[in-house]
């Protein structure tokens, strides 16, 4: 198992460290999770800065972030960072 955070704004970070930045139009969420999500989700991320650097339609990036996020909903080591990613796939959560 790997430690890692995501960190949520205009766009999706992952970290081994939580930042020392100040987080008011952040979310961070801390996980736990195998190796193997670990590469899948950082590749997924990979591929949504090449989105953006692309200037791709919002919806393409919206679907691979959505992606990441259900990938990262049973990793969630708090009960409400889970409930926040839920809530955030479902379209009831603001960034």
């Amino acid at each position: 198992m790997i430690h890692r955070f995501l960190i949520v704004s205009e766009q999706l970070v992952l970290t081994s460290t939580a930042s020392e930045d100040d987080h008011t139009n952040k979310q961070v969420i801390e996980l736990l999770m195998p190796i193997q999500v670990y590469w899948q989700v950082k590749t997924m991320i990979e591929d949504s800065y090449y989105l953006i650097s692309s200037s791709e339609e919002p919806s393409e990036i919206a679907r691979l972030q959505k992606a990441v996020f259900q990938l990262m909903v049973p990793f969630a080591v708090s009960e409400s960072e889970r409930n926040w990613l839920v809530n955030t796939i479902a379209g009831t959560q603001k960034k």
